[in-house]
């Protein structure tokens, strides 16, 4: 218990009196002692009403009301026990000191203890609020640290799955996503402003009237699982999968979604090329299952005009049809050859081959299969070194407009209607 009372002997009798109730008490000579020894500590304070107005209290008022926020140092203050009214200086002193209990004089001395006892216990509850608020302020910055650390790993996990998360509000229409999530739709930056129809701006055309159906019914059946095509950006074409979950206030109505968005284009192209892989084995089957037909229906053709030949040796006309017709078949067995080769049915059988001869074996059938409306102009060179490969697998390709060309035009491209 700090004292101030500068007159008589008020100070010594009232520190007298506190420490044979066991309370400690300090006498402070002047308001500049007391200051100080509030800053040191205290439990409360008891003056005299003159010693308020005898000097100067901007120093004391100030540190009053330079008090933390948890703290009201209770001030007892013992009245001049006049009769005559309160100036209103004083009156503005007291209202400075906060928390004031006026006591006036003549007064009994267990009266006063009473008041001291009431200020201290004040006090210390005061130091026991503080203790709890710093307690509760310690578990809140824990249990925020715990969550901050939380959600940077739940970010890091899901960055590194490709995914990235959102919440949307429905109230006000606004979202909060990832970085990951703006990356997907194009944004490295960030996206400055982002809602629904943002969303449904990115979405193909031909898919934004059931996407649209989809988030609708995704509020009343509290879930969405959603694949659809977005238009990035940056122009480049994506397929992603939204999953989120609707949140609800107390009252059942729904509030917020919250969830998750991943990059599919990769898988989704995989599986085309799948498709297409499926696709050319069925091909392969069926070209093979025809080319072996194709064979066991070309053994008797060439066996019965083997005989024909045998039997009219001495007539020229027939062994010339003859001949014409084994050629054919002998064509017709080397497609049946390409055909098994095209199904991976027939190994390899590498020889050395004529390329010049070889390309001249095809050109018929370049011809009929590109149509007489383009023009197929061959170019070999003759006495060509022979190559080791098997000529059943070779392989032809048409040139395209705008393909580099041995014979071309101005501009250094092959002509539109010219195939090599």
């Amino acid at each position: 218990m700090l004292i101030l009372a500068p007159r008589g002997r008020d100070a010594a009798i009232a520190a007298d009196l506190l420490s044979r109730n066991a309370i400690v008490a300090t006498i402070c000579a002047d308001q500049a002692a007391l200051v100080l020894a509030l800053h040191d500590g205290a439990g409360a304070v008891m003056l005299t009403e003159e010693a308020l107005t005898a000097e100067d209290s901007s120093a004391l008022t100030d540190w009053v009301a330079a008090q933390p926020g948890w703290a009201d140092i209770p001030f007892v203050v013992l009245a001049n026990g006049t009769r005559t009214p309160r100036t209103l200086r004083a009156t503005e002193r007291l209202r400075d000191l906060g928390s004031v209990v006026l006591l006036e004089r003549p007064l009994h001395a267990e009266a006063m203890l009473g008041a001291i006892r009431s200020a201290l216990t004040a006090r210390g509850r005061q130091y026991e609020l503080r203790d709890v608020a710093v307690t509760l302020e310690r578990a809140v910055e824990d249990r925020t640290a715990e969550l901050r650390l939380a959600r940077e790993s739940l970010e890091i996990a899901l960055d590194a799955a490709g995914m990235g998360s959102w919440d949307f509000d429905l109230k006000t229409g606004e979202t909060r996503r990832t970085q990951r999530h703006d990356d997907i739709f194009g944004y490295p930056q960030g996206a400055a402003r982002w809602n629904l129809e943002t969303f449904l701006d990115h979405v193909d055309p031909r898919q934004r009237a059931e996407v649209k159906r989809a988030v609708d019914e995704a509020w009343r059946v509290g879930t969405l699982d959603l694949e659809c095509s977005i238009d990035a950006a940056d122009g480049v074409r994506r397929w992603v999968v939204l999953k989120g979950r609707v949140r609800h206030d107390d009252s059942g109505t729904a509030v917020r979604m919250s969830g998750v968005i991943s990059d599919v284009t990769d898988r989704k192209e995989a599986d085309a090329q799948l498709a297409q892989a499926q696709k050319m084995d069925a091909i392969g089957q069926l070209t093979g299952g025809v080319a072996h037909d194709f064979n066991n229906l070309l053994t008797p053709i060439v066996g019965s005009l083997d005989l024909m030949r045998r039997r009219h040796k001495d007539d020229e006309r027939t062994q010339r049809m003859i001949g014409g017709a084994l050629q054919a078949a002998e064509r017709a067995a080397t497609l049946t050859q390409r055909l098994l080769a095209f199904a991976r049915r027939q190994a390899l059988q590498p020889r050395a081959v004529d390329i010049g001869a070889l390309i001249d074996g095809l050109v018929d059938l370049i011809r009929r299969s590109l149509g007489p409306s383009i023009t197929v102009v061959l170019e070999v060179p003759r006495h060509l070194s022979s190559a080791r490969v098997d000529p059943n697998r070779t392989r032809t390709r048409v040139a395209q407009p705008g393909d580099q060309c041995a014979r071309c035009d101005a501009g250094g491209r092959a002509p539109d209607a010219v195939g090599r």
